[in-house]
């Protein structure tokens, strides 16, 4: 007879980890070949030879799935684990081995009859005590529910979460990963936060082609929080995950559950068609699929060649549609001749007859141009246009949509296929619903052997999407929105993000969304398998900066034609540059507009989100660098340990609008003479992919220490790991740190043993604007002679700006006196210092009011740091001197500023306050010397003359 081997897992949790089992230590079991315990990890014991002591012990006999105990309490775990007799294994044992030696007759059947028996009454007992658990445990779930605590840590680790996912696929795979890392393993955290860490990490293997590891994680998310696999991406990356480590049974026997419970969901429907097809069950698949196509009112489908599935495909006939509006489809294809008939004979398929079939071949090199004749020759509704060079999809869209005459318009790939009925039912939608103004179906990405495949780079990672190729709509609406944006790819998204934008989201439709209309090809000639134009660059790379760039120039368009034709800013002007109607992506435009290699004079590195003195310090030098005539561009690099943001700061968006600077991606090659890194800690962390830079000379701008205090409790950066990394990533002999201010390079000097220091200054450049005046000098007298001088500061919001001890910070900002002193930034640490701010102080969240309106109302600036904090340079106190306005602060900033600052030699700051404000000559030397050091260091005259000499 068939053996019957059973074996149980122990899961040990929190402070049970490591502990003895039957008595025995861990060692011994290892010892005996029984495994090893660790926390949270499991082991094969067979059953009866240890007996479960422990409270908090999970068992489960992993060939009997329903054999699974999740006590309550220790007295329930006991009491399970007596239901389970070593006596009647050992028999069965004894009846296996007499079997091998002696054949059938010595089986002792009445052994292998009790054991069984024993085992339905275990069944039975844990369907029992299942029930019980199960309400305990909804019973739990509403208690968390309910205890502000626990949805605390819930939303605190979800967000978490979050912003490690963000990491993950936004260019800091390996820091975003070890933030999974911490949250799927902590105990500390939520078991539902937990689950949903192990789950992302899951998509992470997954897509990274490691599905046996990815597996293993969705286990360990299904063991934290079994609620996760009610959510339907979880469901099916689990199921695709057992199909691919040749467990389809069992990922059939779950998507059989989620179907009984959503039967028109069709995800859940192919998912199971790619678990038959796992177990070699062709038909199963098709069954499937046509269960998803009745769904819809679809007819079936079905396969001519089973060796080539994909280029086979071919559905019922329908009824024809002979009469309605002419529909023009466009084709725009490029080596593409394996495909084509299939592609365009699914488009002649189509139910809806009132066709005209539009193919541009954009000079392919295969047999394309050959086989389109063919198909034109044999169905007058093609019409086929032949390119001398290639443009892309949709230059070539547009071109035949000027020569094209339906009344509908919509458009097609030439490597996918789709269902008879999609433009019949397009057309229908269209017609019913007037203010539809655009619809599309939904498709999924195929194999050529026809196994759907998730999209596990998204966090819509499901096997259903728009068919974004597919957007149909009325020829006057498509002619009024002036086209696509001639790209090689992006351009649909940027499309209807036009058409919500006019009309609202309202006008976007769905036709029949529980089905499947079109399968997309993956293949390697695929735009969306490209190495610079894959869809992951949605989150780090092109598209990501092409969406942004989009949207900042329909937004200018918007408010500069506020009183104008109200069609006209969402009309796409043709594309006559690269930077016109708006930059795009070097990698993302069409061969006559794309640059191999991009040529700039300076590349700037940098965190391009950050506000404050890291972004004006930028577009300063910007600003310098083209006032010479020097081409600039920059890149991104955001640091791994702080919150990734959605976009850089606008300002350098609308730079780029105007055609100042250049933002490049990773896809980009780039010649620079010159390179600069601004800010040390940036590298800490590599970025996955970065442009390939030539550059001659290399400069690292430190704006920042690797310590934060004067008591170095904590390091930011290591110079030397930075300064390796750097040359590596740049190919360069050496990197030259440029210190940003004389207190900075003192710290500096003690790694020049390993770093290449550079005897110059960099002093933060400061621009001021145009038409901005600085109040004068006499007025700032004569408001302090009619009244009390205003006090003003301006600061992040952080710890470090702020004195820790209360009487000290009353003291240093002269609280008690109720002082007319305005604060940008830095509410909330100040207030958590004094405890209560006076009344006469205002108080402005950062950015909220312009730098330059609290400066000029200010006549005198304060500015005390905590006690350890090492400020590298003083920015803000600069600026303050650019205005005119005296500035009092710690005496360590004497080192950068010299004389141009004053601070309380004894401690006493109202005196120095008195000294200023009795003495006309004393407040007006002090102004002309703070004047005198941003003329002679900070001004655009200096900063040109320092970068000319870099550049030279």
């Amino acid at each position: 007879m068939p053996g019957l081997p059973i074996e149980v897992e122990l899961y040990f949790q929190g402070e049970l980890a490591g502990k003895t089992i039957a008595r025995e230590p861990r060692e011994k079991l290892a010892e005996r070949g029984l495994g090893s315990v660790h926390h949270g990890f499991s082991f094969p014991l067979p059953i009866g030879a240890a007996k479960v002591e422990e409270q908090g012990v999970e068992l489960v006999a992993t060939q009997f799935p329903e054999l699974r105990f999740k006590p309550g309490s220790f007295r329930q775990a006991v009491e399970a684990s007596k239901a389970v007799k070593q006596e009647p294994l050992e028999a069965v044992n004894d009846a296996e081995h007499a079997r091998d030696s002696s054949g059938p007759a010595a089986v002792d059947t009445a052994a292998v009859a009790e054991l069984k028996e024993q085992i339905e009454k275990l069944v039975s007992q844990n369907k029992r005590l299942r029930r019980f658990l199960d309400a305990r445990k909804a019973e739990a779930e509403a208690q968390e529910a309910g205890d502000p605590h626990m949805a605390r840590l819930i939303s605190n680790g979800t967000a978490a979460v979050s912003r490690a996912v963000a990491k993950l696929w936004g260019g800091h795979s390996a820091t975003g990963r070890s933030e999974l890392l911490a949250l799927a393993n902590g105990n500390w955290v939520a078991p539902q936060v937990r689950a949903t860490a192990a789950y992302e990490l899951a998509r992470l293997s997954a897509d990274a082609g490691k599905p046996h590891h990815a597996s293993r994680l969705m286990a360990q998310a299904r063991r934290a929080d079994r609620s996760l696999m009610r959510r339907l991406r979880p469901r099916l990356l689990e199921a695709d995950l057992l199909c691919r480590i040749g467990n389809a049974e069992t990922a059939l026997a779950r998507l059989d559950k989620y179907v009984a419970e959503d039967p028109t969901n069709p995800n859940f429907l192919i998912g199971r068609g790619n678990a038959r097809y796992a177990l070699g069950d062709r038909q199963g698949q098709l069954s499937d699929l046509n269960r998803m196509f009745a769904n819809g009112g679809l007819t079936p489908i079905g396969i001519a060649d089973a060796d080539e599935p994909f280029l086979s495909l071919q559905a019922t006939a329908a009824s024809p549609i002979n009469d309605g509006p002419k529909v023009s489809v466009l084709i725009s294809t490029y080596n593409a001749a394996e495909y084509l008939r299939l592609a365009i004979g699914s488009i002649q398929n189509q139910t809806w007859r009132n066709l005209e079939i539009l193919v541009t071949d954009d000079c392919s090199t295969d047999d394309s141009l050959r086989i389109l004749a063919e198909i034109a020759a044999e169905d007058p509704r093609v019409t086929v246009f032949e390119n001398p060079a290639n443009k892309g999809t949709y230059a070539n869209r547009n071109a035949m949509f000027q020569a094209c005459t339906g009344e509908f318009v919509t458009s097609h790939d030439a490597d996918d296929w789709s269902h008879p009925q999609m433009i019949e039912h397009q057309v229908r939608h269209l017609v019913n619903n007037e203010s539809i103004k655009i619809n599309t179906t939904m498709g999924c990405r195929v194999t050529r052997d026809l196994r759907f495949m998730l999209r596990l780079h998204s966090n819509n990672s499901d096997f259903c999407m728009k068919n974004y190729a597919g957007f149909m709509m009325r020829k006057r609406d498509i002619g009024a929105l002036g086209g696509w944006d001639a790209t090689m790819a992006a351009a649909d998204s940027e499309f209807l993000r036009r058409v919500i934008e006019l009309y609202g989201k309202e006008a976007e439709g769905v036709v029949n969304p529980d089905t499947v209309y079109s399968s997309f090809l993956l293949h390697e000639n695929s735009l969306t398998q490209q190495e610079t134009t894959n869809l992951k660059s949605l989150t780090f790379g092109s598209r990501k900066e092409y969406r942004r760039q989009s949207q900042l120039w329909s937004e200018l368009r918007r408010n500069a034609a506020a009183d104008e034709d109200p069609l006209r800013p969402f009309a796409m002007p043709p594309r006559t540059s690269r930077s016109d109607p708006f930059p795009a992506p070097n990698s993302l435009l069409p061969p006559a507009l794309k640059s191999e290699v991009l040529a700039f004079d300076v590349l700037i590195v940098s965190e391009l989100n950050l506000p404050g003195g890291t972004r004006g310090c930028n577009l300063n030098y910007i600003k310098a660098l083209r006032s010479i005539g020097l081409r600039v561009a920059l890149f991104d690099w955001p640091r791994a340990d702080r919150r990734h943001a959605a976009d850089i700061d606008r300002t350098y968006r609308l730079l780029k609008q105007q055609g100042d600077v250049e933002i490049v991606t990773w896809e980009d090659s780039i010649a620079a003479k010159r390179v600069i890194v601004h800010d040390p800690a940036i590298a800490v962390h590599m970025l996955d992919r970065f442009p390939k830079v030539q550059g001659e000379r290399v400069a690292l701008l430190v704006n920042q220490l690797p310590f934060e205090t004067i008591e170095r409790e904590a390091s930011l950066y290591d110079p030397q790991s930075v300064d390796r990394s750097l040359r590596r990533l740049f190919n360069v002999s050496e990197i030259e740190w440029i210190a940003t201010s004389p207190l900075t390079r003192r710290y500096l000097a003690e790694y020049a043993d390993v770093v290449k220091l550079s005897p110059e200054i960099w002093f933060p450049p400061y621009a001021r604007e145009a038409d901005f005046a600085p109040l004068p000098t006499a007025a700032r007298l004569h408001r302090i002679r009619s009244g009390a001088p205003s006090f003003a500061r301006h600061t992040r919001d952080h710890w470090t700006k702020w004195p820790s001890l209360r009487q000290q910070a009353r003291s240093l900002y002269m609280a008690d006196a109720n002082l007319n002193f305005s604060v940008l930034g830095g509410d909330r640490t100040i207030s958590g210092v004094l405890g209560e701010l006076p009344s006469a102080w205002r108080m402005f969240a950062n950015d909220s009011i312009p730098t330059d309106d609290l400066l000029r109302s200010a006549d005198i600036y304060l500015n005390f740091n905590n006690e350890v904090y090492i400020e590298e340079f003083g920015r803000n106190m600069m600026e303050a001197m650019a205005h005119g306005v005296p500035v009092i602060g710690d005496a360590v900033f004497t080192e950068n500023f010299g004389d141009a600052i004053l601070f309380p030699e004894d401690g006493s700051v109202e005196k120095v306050v008195a000294r200023l404000c009795d003495d006309r000559s004393v407040y007006e030397a002090q102004a002309e010397r703070g004047l005198a050091f941003v003329r002679d260091h900070c001004s655009m005259e200096a900063v040109q003359a320092r970068l000319l000499q870099f550049i030279a």
